[in-house]
């Protein structure tokens, strides 16, 4: 019975940890393909690329970078990243491979739509001043648009439509111009688009329409929506929001677990093996 009583701990202990290796850490983005949502996170001063199917199944695999991250978009073949580095932007693959640089002071994320790059950035680091930068697939600039304030500014593209935030505004930027969508109380740290409603991220996840505004979560980190449903990160957990709010039921574990935290596991299950020994004995 004793030995029993052992393996169930056993079984017991690796189930947490396999619980703990998934850890999702704080998320910095949300984007979606056209078939998978991708999650950008950090942990423990590691960065990480979790992929998340409507269904559930999760892979998550770490990423090795030039510079802090700070956004993620596809562009129709591969998932790229936008880091910080001193003074400047870069966009580059998962491998690190680098597309483009545009010298700025601040990063705030990047969308692409219809081959071009739209990358906001501040090239003056005591004014603040916002910078629309159209980019190409080749990474030549091909216009600039003057934003208004860098702070709070952020860009998305959905269902072929460009959407632009500048702390309480959000815009439809469209042929160089942006005509103003909503006007808000507070800013906003991400947004999106679902059924015509303005999803925001700011304290909670605030849905925005013409009958008003509802709260659908005391929290939000991320959001990214795909025409049907969102996937929203807040506090480490994944909710799917399609009018109705619900935690995302996870199927598959994370993949390329850290070697550390392998390890610290392993040396765990060991060492209450042999404390249940040693009781046992006694």
């Amino acid at each position: 019975m004793k030995r029993i009583n052992v393996f169930r701990s056993v079984i017991l202990l690796l189930f947490t940890f396999e619980l703990f290796t998934l850890g999702l850490g704080n998320a910095i983005s949300v984007s979606w393909n056209g078939t998978t949502w991708a999650l950008l996170s950090e942990e423990n001063g590691s960065y990480y690329l979790t992929t998340v199917v409507p269904d559930g199944h999760l892979s998550k695999v770490p990423l090795h970078l030039n510079g802090t991250p700070c956004g993620l978009a596809w562009n129709g073949s591969e998932w790229l990243i936008e880091t910080f580095v001193p003074d400047s932007v870069v966009v580059q693959t998962l491998n690190g491979s680098v597309l483009f640089g545009i010298h700025s002071y601040d990063c705030r994320g990047f969308a692409y739509l219809n081959g071009t790059y739209y990358v906001p950035i501040s090239e003056s680091a005591r004014m603040g001043d916002c910078s629309l930068f159209q980019v190409s697939s080749n990474g030549s600039v091909e216009k600039t648009i003057p934003c208004g304030s860098i702070d709070g500014a952020g860009i998305k593209a959905v269902e072929g439509r460009l959407y632009f935030i500048n702390c309480t505004r959000v815009y439809v930027y469209s042929n160089g111009a942006f005509k103003r969508v909503l006007q808000l109380d507070n800013c906003a740290e991400d947004f999106d688009i679902l059924n015509g409603k303005i999803l925001l991220c700011s304290n909670g996840l605030i849905e925005h329409s013409k009958n008003g505004t509802k709260e659908i979560t005391d929290s939000c980190d991320a959001i990214s929506c795909n025409g049907r449903e969102c996937l929203i990160a807040s506090n480490g957990t994944l909710y799917i929001y399609d009018g109705n709010l619900s935690t995302l039921e996870i199927e598959e574990k994370a993949r390329n677990i850290n070697p550390k935290t392998v390890a610290v596991g392993v040396f765990l299950v060991f060492l209450t093996i042999w404390l249940l020994m040693r009781r046992k004995s006694a």
